[in-house]
């Protein structure tokens, strides 16, 4: 689906619920350990199974987030598990400023 500089982004389709969804891929050993970051920032927001966290339930900014479903941290890479969303954030950003 695409690539940055420290992941690449896989279309993936969840086996039990035939979900698709977006599968990042990126170098545990990277010096600005983005991987624990996102696992972070997406872990603040989201119980494991992309379920809302309760005190973020009514907030409207949620539904402008993907979902972490979950991760799996190995040696060499580290697998998130995202929530397709419709477009990228440069597309996005692309289509503001033109």
């Amino acid at each position: 689906m695409g690539r940055g500089g420290f992941s690449v982004v896989w279309l993936g389709v969840h086996r039990m619920s035939k979900r698709k969804v977006a599968i990042k891929q990126t170098l545990t050993q990277n010096p600005h350990e983005t991987h624990l970051k996102e696992i972070w920032f997406g872990s603040y927001f989201f119980d494991k199974g992309g379920e809302v966290r309760e005190e973020f339930e009514h907030h409207i900014g949620i539904n402008n987030i993907c979902r972490l479903y979950s991760y799996d941290i190995q040696t060499v890479d580290s697998w998130l598990y995202y929530e397709l969303c419709d477009e990228s954030l440069g597309s996005s950003l692309f289509d503001l400023r033109a």
